[in-house]
Parts: structure tokens; C-alpha cells; sequence
């Protein structure tokens, strides 16, 4: 099933012996977002706009993954 559908990553937690609640789903668009909520991972949401249109769906708002990195320490 495509996004919003958290099927997909439902495979990954499982083959990864993972938790939705351990798993971060990094995106760009709604259907990311509203796809991690339903696994019940946190999101990250990437806008290079800076709009961030859903932030009852975000975790975390960034511009780009450079900044993600800068927050990670990495």
C-alpha cells in the first residue's frame, strides 16, 4: 500500500525487529508524515521553504538534512 498507509513501514520495523515508537520517519510531505504517526514513529519534517504546513503531524522541523546532521552531531 502507498503512503499514507504505514504498511511499508510496518515491513521495515518488523525485518529490523524494531518498535514504530523507536523508528523515525524523516520526510517531506504529508503522506510521510501522517505514514510515521500511523506506525507511531516520531517525524522529522524536511521543508526547504521553512512553511512546515503540518506541524500537528511534526516531531521536529528542519530546513534540509544539513541541518538534521548539525542537530545530530553529526
Amino acid at each position: 500500500m502507498p503512503k499514507p498507509d504505514p504498511q511499508g513501514l510496518s515491513i521495515l520495523s518488523a525485518r529490523w525487529g524494531a518498535t514504530g515508537e523507536s523508528m523515525v520517519m524523516v520526510g517531506d510531505y504529508l503522506f510521510d508524515l501522517q505514514s510515521g504517526r500511523a506506525l507511531g514513529a516520531a517525524t522529522i519534517h524536511v521543508d526547504r521553504s521553512r512553511s512546515f504546513r503540518w506541524p500537528e503531524l511534526t516531531d521536529l522541523a528542519v530546513e534540509s538534512l544539513d541541518e538534521l546532521a548539525g542537530l545530530l552531531g553529526a
